[in-house]
Order: C-alpha cells, then sequence, then structure tokens
C-alpha cells in the first residue's frame, strides 16, 4: 500500500500527523480543547505512551 504525501499547507487537524503535533504542546492542546468544548480550561498535562 503507497502512501500520498500531503504538503503542509494541506493538512488540516482531521490528519492525524497534525492533531498529534498540535497535541504534544500543551498550550495549543488547551486553546484546541477550549474551542471545541466551549469552555475554559485551567490547565492540561501532557503524558507518553
Amino acid at each position: 500500500m503507497e502512501h500520498q504525501r500531503k504538503k503542509l499547507k494541506d493538512l488540516t487537524i482531521k490528519d492525524n500527523f497534525m492533531f498529534a503535533a498540535v497535541m504534544l504542546e500543551p498550550e495549543n492542546a488547551k486553546g484546541l480543547l477550549e474551542r471545541v468544548l466551549g469552555v475554559k480550561v485551567d490547565h492540561v498535562d501532557i503524558t507518553g505512551n
């Protein structure tokens, strides 16, 4: 199975790579969660696998 490479400018939050990149940074994750949930988030802790 061959994977097609997308250009960075064509990535959205729906792409696994972009979602993971956003969620790795606590401030980015906090901002995204606040927008999606519509509530103020006090803090976000990021944990590894």
